[in-house]
């Protein structure tokens, strides 16, 4: 079997060689090689471990792929073109690599919201040893979660909530119950159940169903004082709605990851706004990441070589 690696990881020859052991033949490439450049047989190539962005530049050059795995978890940012361009290819998604580094990201902006960081950031940097406002200091001891996405990604954020003793509700398509979460809900269920909760964690995909899920209507039956906490995709929180209510003090704070759009234009007025938290869209990034790449790429493609069904199959027409 030919196995073609557009490197963005910096595999090892160790690594390498332990594909090879599963009988691949591999051919690998700088991301910013063509599979012309590097090999002429790249027509035969059967196997990758490459990015969308990758097969979308050298579209059709690969043209008897049967199985693509890539570390991307969200489909929104595949382009239909590449579906298109290799209707015979199973494409398999990242999805499993992020929960940890995810779920670790969306407890610690919570926390930082509730015990107040940045207002004690602000006293150090004055060398002011002040206790004012320290009686607002959260807790997330007993407080009721809501995580859009019952998925890896939020049921490693329920987990982690929940060993800060919270109570953990999960909203999926269906209500189905979901191990890990202390009840379940729906879209429809929104009105009723975002009153009672104190955090909100979004960590849903994007597809056509949870697009604007949080728009203002739903926004405005949030409880007073939650905090809402953004991991995985933009367009669904309605952003201005958002800042009026951290303006007016409904929302205690926000920590986004994830924006209607990206880059955060610079003159974007988000930048500025009090009480939100902004990362560039890499809180699932960390050291650990690479590692769990890694595994997956080794569990899949020695599934695949034994003739058996690798996992995280990315199913189109359900937009994840």
């Amino acid at each position: 079997m030919k196995l073609f690696v557009a490197d963005n990881y910096n595999l090892t020859q160790q690594e390498l060689d332990e594909f090879r052991a599963m009988g691949y033949e591999i051919t690998v490439a700088r991301p910013d090689q063509a599979p012309s450049e590097v090999c002429e047989n790249h027509e035969e190539m059967e196997v990758a471990l490459c990015e969308h962005f990758y097969l979308k530049a050298h579209l059709g050059e690969m043209p008897n792929l049967r199985m693509v795995q890539m570390t991307v978890a969200g489909l929104d940012l595949m382009p239909a073109v590449v579906f298109e361009t290799y209707p015979n290819t199973k494409f398999y998604s990242g999805s499993g690599t992020y929960g940890v580094s995810l779920a670790e990201w969306s407890v610690g902006e919570t926390l930082q919201i509730l015990r107040q960081s940045a207002l004690f950031e602000g006293y150090q940097r004055e060398h002011q040893w002040k206790w004012d406002g320290s009686e607002q200091t959260g807790e997330l001891w007993g407080k009721t979660v809501l995580v859009l996405g019952t998925g890896d990604i939020g049921r490693a954020c329920a987990r982690r909530y929940k060993a800060f003793d919270c109570t953990v509700i999960g909203l999926n398509t269906d209500g189905r119950p979901v191990q890990d979460f202390d009840g379940s809900c729906t879209r429809d269920d929104l009105p009723h159940v975002l009153p009672l909760c104190d955090v909100v964690c979004v960590a849903i995909p994007r597809t056509d169903k949870t697009l604007h899920m949080l728009d203002a209507a739903a926004m405005s039956c949030m409880k007073q004082g939650a905090v809402l906490v953004v991991n995985s995709r933009g367009r669904i929180v309605d952003e201005d709605k958002m800042c009026q209510m951290l303006d007016s003090g409904h929302l205690r704070g926000a920590a986004l990851d994830c924006f209607d759009t990206e880059p955060l234009p610079a003159d974007s007025p988000l930048w500025e706004q009090k009480n939100l938290i902004i990362y560039p869209h890499c809180g699932g990034v960390t050291t650990g990441l690479r590692e769990r790449y890694i595994e997956r790429y080794k569990s899949n493609l020695a599934l695949y070589a034994q003739g058996k069904q690798p996992v995280g199959l990315i199913h189109y027409e359900r937009g994840y």
